[in-house]
């Protein structure tokens, strides 16, 4: 059971990162479909299985933030840089 949520977590995290909203449509149905494993086979109410969906949620909208941010920064900086490099030259 740890090895499949092991599992399901690294794909969770390959679907964020890659950033293919294809990916997590069909992610999407994987989270109804542990919603279902969840509530059928391990007998958590469906409070419990709401909060995990919560949980699940507020881990991909971090990730795509903190992603979207590192994006920018990134961006900002080679920008920076390059303005830099051409008023040194412009300079010498």
């Amino acid at each position: 059971m740890e090895a499949c949520l092991f599992f399901y977590l690294c794909g969770l995290f390959s679907y964020v990162v890659s950033g293919d909203y294809v990916l997590l449509m069909l992610l999407s149905l994987e989270f109804m479909a542990v919603g279902v494993f969840l509530l059928i086979f391990c007998g958590l109410g469906v409070c419990m299985v709401i909060i995990i969906y919560f949980c699940f949620f507020l881990l991909w909208l971090s990730v795509k933030v903190l992603w979207v941010c590192l994006c920018w920064w990134v961006l900002f900086v080679l920008l920076v840089e390059m303005w830099f490099i051409v008023i040194f030259k412009w300079l010498v």
